[in-house]
C-alpha cells in the first residue's frame, strides 16, 4: 500500500493507475465488492456528488480506494481460496484490512516524526529476493525499472514500521516485584496439569477393517485382561501382544498429562484407581487395555521453578501493551476520515 504523497508521475504509473481503476470498476459491479453502489434511477439528481475515491484520509495522507481494492482482491485470494465466502466473515475481513492500512500510515508518520530511516541493507535483501523470484517473469523484466521503484518504496515503508515496532516493543526488563505480582495474578499459567502413569497393551486394527476384525481384537483383549487379573504379568503380555511402540518396554507409557489421551481412553482413565486394569477400550488405532500406575493432581509450580518463563511471559505482555497503547494514541491524536460506504 503506497502513501498518496509518495506517488510519482510516470508512464508506468499511468498504466498502473488504469489497471487499478479497472479493479475499482470491476469491484463496483462484482457482487462480492458492491457494498453500497446504487445505479442512477429516473428522477435522481445527476448533479449529486460522485462516489468518494479514497478509503481513508489519515492526517495529511490519503489511502486511495483503488489501493484498498487491490489489497482486498489479493488478500481474498490468499485467505478464501477454498470458495464461497460467508458474508459475516467477508465483512470482518474488509474492515480488518482497512484498519491495517490506516494503522500502517499512522506508523509510517510516527516513524518519520522519530526520524527513523529505512534500513538499506534490509531493503536490498528484499529487492534481491524479489528479483530472484521474478527472474522468469516476462512482464516484470519488461517493466523492471518502474516495478523496482514501486517495490523499493513499499519495502522502505515496511522497514520504517518494522523499526518503529522494534523500538516500541523494547521495554525494560521486568523487576522482581513485578514478576511476583504477575505470578500471583496468573497462577493458572504456571500450574502443572494432572498427569497419570500408565501401561498399555494395544491390539492394532486397521481403521478400514470390517466388524469381524474389531470383534476378534476385542475378544483377544478381553482374554488378555482376564489373564492379567489372574496374576499374569502385564509387561510380559504387552511384549507378546501389543502392537504399540511401547511393547518393548512392557507397555510403559510413563507419565502423560490429562488430555493427551483423548476420547474413550481419557474417560476410562479418569474413572480408574491406582492399580486398576481396564476392560477393552476401543480407540482409533485398535483395542487397548490400560493399567493405571499412579496419579498426580494438578499443582501450582513454586515461583523459583518458573521465574524465568514468568519473566519472559510478562515481558512479552508488556511489549504487546506498549505497541497497542501506541496504536491507540496515534488513532486518537490523528484525524482519520474513513469512507464507511465501502466497508
Amino acid at each position: 500500500m503506497l502513501l498518496h504523497t509518495d506517488r510519482v508521475a510516470s508512464s508506468f504509473f499511468i498504466t498502473r493507475m488504469l489497471t487499478l481503476l479497472l479493479l475499482y470498476v470491476t469491484a463496483i459491479f462484482n457482487p462480492i465488492f458492491a457494498a453500497d453502489v446504487t445505479p442512477l434511477k429516473a428522477g435522481v439528481n445527476v448533479d449529486q456528488k460522485p462516489p468518494l475515491n479514497y478509503l481513508a484520509k489519515v492526517g495529511a495522507e490519503t489511502i486511495l480506494l483503488a489501493d484498498y481494492y487491490e489489497q482486498l482482491q489479493k488478500g481474498m485470494k490468499e485467505k478464501f481460496f477454498h470458495g464461497k465466502i460467508p458474508d459475516k466473515e467477508l465483512k470482518k475481513f474488509r474492515r480488518d484490512l482497512a484498519t491495517q492500512m490506516v494503522n500502517k500510515v499512522l506508523y509510517v508518520q510516527e516513524a518519520k516524526r522519530r526520524r527513523i530511516v529505512p534500513d538499506k541493507s534490509d531493503v536490498e535483501i528484499h529487492i534481491k529476493n524479489l528479483e530472484r523470484k521474478k527472474k522468469k517473469d516476462v512482464y516484470w523484466q519488461e517493466h523492471k525499472d518502474q516495478l523496482l521503484k514501486q517495490a523499493r518504496l513499499e519495502y522502505e515503508l515496511d522497514s520504517l514500521v518494522k523499526q518503529l515496532e522494534s523500538k516500541v516493543r523494547s521495554v525494560d526488563e521486568p523487576r522482581s516485584p513485578e514478576i511476583q505480582n504477575y505470578y500471583k495474578s496468573n497462577e493458572d499459567k504456571f500450574t502443572a496439569p494432572e498427569r497419570v502413569k500408565v501401561h498399555m497393551i494395544m491390539l492394532k486394527v486397521d481403521p478400514s477393517a470390517g466388524g469381524p476384525a474389531w470383534d476378534e481384537a476385542a475378544k483377544t483383549a478381553g482374554e488378555i485382561s482376564s489373564k492379567i487379573r489372574q496374576g499374569q504379568s502385564f509387561e510380559e503380555l504387552a511384549r507378546i501382544h501389543s502392537g504399540d511402540d511401547t511393547a518393548a518396554s512392557g507397555g510403559d507409557m510413563g507419565y502423560i498429562h490429562k488430555g493427551m489421551m483423548g476420547g474413550n481412553a481419557a474417560e476410562v482413565l479418569d474413572k480408574m484407581k491406582i492399580g486398576d486394569v481396564s476392560e477393552p477400550v476401543f480407540l482409533l488405532e485398535g483395542v487397548a487395555i490400560f493399567r493405571l500406575d499412579d496419579r498426580e493432581v494438578a499443582r501450582v509450580n513454586e515461583l523459583p521453578r518458573v521465574e524465568a518463563p514468568a519473566k519472559d511471559l510478562l515481558r512479552k505482555e508488556m511489549a504487546e501493551k506498549a505497541w497497542k497503547d501506541l496504536t491507540e494514541r496515534l488513532r486518537k491524536s490523528t484525524e482519520i476520515i474513513l469512507n464507511e460506504s465501502v466497508l
